[in-house]
């Protein structure tokens, strides 16, 4: 049976396959495997291998909104702090870093933040987007300081100059 939830949409298809290369673009950058986890309920979205060694796991986000938007709202990243507390959670149970990667659709730019070297965050309650398919919802959120991200573009050049 199919979940109900927002992720399975029509809606959510091109935000599912952004996020299938922002993993992509993530490993790429790390050499790295990352893996999805298997449920849409898990605490995390991939856990990263190298050699057959887990060395890491990550909570991807995709977004329409640009740098310059994002910039002109206080210049940090919007997410639902529990996130942020399980993805924590998780990396100390496994002994590894936890990263938040956010893909912002306009610019074709990915951004990590370490979230377990880093470890600290604005955090306060606000009313937010519910899922992709709209909604509104009150929950505590976090907000991440893009200039604790590191950056990097979705395809690199030498990935566009192979493809010509």
């Amino acid at each position: 049976m199919m979940s109900a939830l927002a992720v399975h949409s029509e809606a959510a298809k091109p935000f599912n396959n952004a996020e299938r290369m922002l993993r992509a673009a993530v490993g790429r950058r790390f050499a790295a495997t990352l893996l999805a986890t298997g449920s849409d309920r898990t605490p995390v979205d991939a856990v990263w291998a190298q050699k057959g060694v887990c060395v890491g796991c990550s909570e991807h986000k995709v977004r329409t909104h640009s740098r310059e938007l994002m910039r002109a709202w206080g210049d940090t990243y919007l997410i639902t702090a529990q996130k942020l507390t399980d993805g924590l959670a998780v990396s100390r149970l496994l002994s590894v870093p936890f990263y938040v990667a956010a893909l912002l659709l306009p610019d074709d730019m990915c951004y990590l933040w370490h979230i377990t070297e880093d470890g600290s965050w604005e955090q306060r309650k606000t009313a937010t987007q519910n899922t992709c398919e709209g909604g509104v919802a009150v929950r505590e959120n976090a907000f991440l300081d893009f200039s604790t991200a590191e950056s990097f573009p979705l395809r690199p050049l030498s990935l566009l100059l192979r493809n010509r």
